[in-house]
């Protein structure tokens, strides 16, 4: 999915978003997400955007693993001073964020693609490009899918897409006539 300036809901509240790209988007402060409550991120790719992160006075990143933040020329991490609290496999094109966890990497090119998509009725994602280094690099556990629903086949990649998963298209029944001897 490709959120257009995702902001939190409400104060004191508490948002999820798993396997999800949110890129392209442009907002004085935050256009990737502007956090006023508490968010629980989980292979996330935050790409492209004015700013990845935006804290504000309340805002928390209660976990974050496994997501990508790569937003030329903004700070991928912004806002009041809070930094977002890591549980592994965060990757950073930047320092902002200071992820210090053994998993985590900052100022690091993520080798993201454009912009993309499989096709009607599919979903847009960036990219993993050959010689990423969030390639099989994700901390477990993480989702059996990706966001265009391909499999994670081997050991997870970072951020919302799978390089080389399987996508597994729509289920088709096939009804064939039955006969009874």
């Amino acid at each position: 999915m490709i959120f257009s300036n995702f902001w939190t809901i409400g104060t004191g509240g508490y948002a999820e978003i798993r396997d999800t790209t949110i890129a392209l988007n442009s907002a004085p402060q935050g256009g990737g997400i502007y956090n006023n409550a508490q968010l629980d991120l989980g292979n996330v790719t935050l790409a492209g955007n004015t700013n990845g992160i935006y804290n504000s006075g309340i805002g928390v990143i209660a976990r974050m693993y496994n997501t990508v933040l790569d937003n030329p020329t903004f700070l991928n991490c912004d806002g009041d001073g809070t930094l977002p609290s890591s549980a592994g496999g965060n990757v950073s094109s930047d320092n902002s964020c200071s992820f210090s966890g053994p998993t985590d990497r900052n100022a690091i090119a993520p080798l993201l693609g454009d912009l993309a998509n499989d096709g009607p009725g599919t979903t847009y994602y960036k990219p993993l490009l050959a010689g990423s280094p969030l390639i099989n690099t994700a901390v477990l556990p993480c989702a059996t899918v990706d966001q265009r629903h391909a499999t994670r086949p081997d050991a997870c990649d970072i951020g919302a897409v799978e390089a080389g998963g399987l996508i597994v298209g729509p289920l088709v029944h096939v009804y064939l006539p039955l006969t009874i001897r």
